[in-house]
């Protein structure tokens, strides 16, 4: 994988080359998402689900200290818009509760509900901004148009990095919807970091 930083909105900068001993679950989330013709541009509930499913993860099973890996999330927007990213989550959670009680065919790709609260705590993993998308670029992942919208973002994309700094697993996304779960990761990690 090819070396990088990137500051946090915490205030920190995440250099991925200091990271080297631990393996490192890198995810690109996709951030906005749009009408085809670029209109009612907001965010990606998906990307939120994602987050919060992992934190929870996080939380009965602390699955860092378990495997020994740093879990990152990446955007590709400035510190201000990414913060404001970060305060969301209560409100995109509804949303998708909403989706899944109207829409059946979504209840197996969103099979849980994640209660997520605002706060420090609800952010435990590094939330970092790339916002020229140097990162995004590099990696081939921004993209003015994907899935049929047309905005400023990422095509979803998962790396596991081993600890010494090789791409061990990645899985691109094919379509909004398209997001390996939390369980999933996790049973990757095991099977293929340690």
């Amino acid at each position: 994988m090819p070396d990088f930083s990137l500051p946090g909105i915490d205030g920190r900068t995440v250099t991925l080359s200091e990271l080297k001993g631990r393996d490192v679950l890198l995810i690109f989330l996709r951030g906005k998402v749009a009408n085809p013709d670029g209109t009612q541009a907001h965010w990606c509930q998906l990307c939120h689900y994602q987050y919060a499913e992992l934190a929870e993860l996080e939380k009965v099973q602390q699955v860092r200290k378990k495997c020994n890996v740093e879990i990152l999330f990446v955007l590709p927007y400035d510190r201000e818009t990414v913060a404001k990213w970060a305060t969301m989550f209560p409100e995109q959670m509804a949303l998708v509760d909403n989706w899944r009680e109207e829409v059946p065919a979504l209840r197996g790709r969103l099979p849980k509900r994640v209660v997520f609260q605002s706060g420090p705590a609800a952010t435990m993993f590094p939330i970092l901004y790339d916002g020229d998308q140097a990162v995004s670029k590099r990696l081939g992942l921004f993209s003015l148009e994907w899935d049929r919208a047309k905005v400023d973002q990422n095509v979803p994309t998962v790396f596991l990095v081993d600890k010494a700094g090789v791409i061990r697993f990645k899985y691109t996304s094919q379509n909004t919807f398209d997001r390996p779960s939390a369980e999933y990761l996790v049973q990757v990690l095991a099977r293929m970091m340690n």
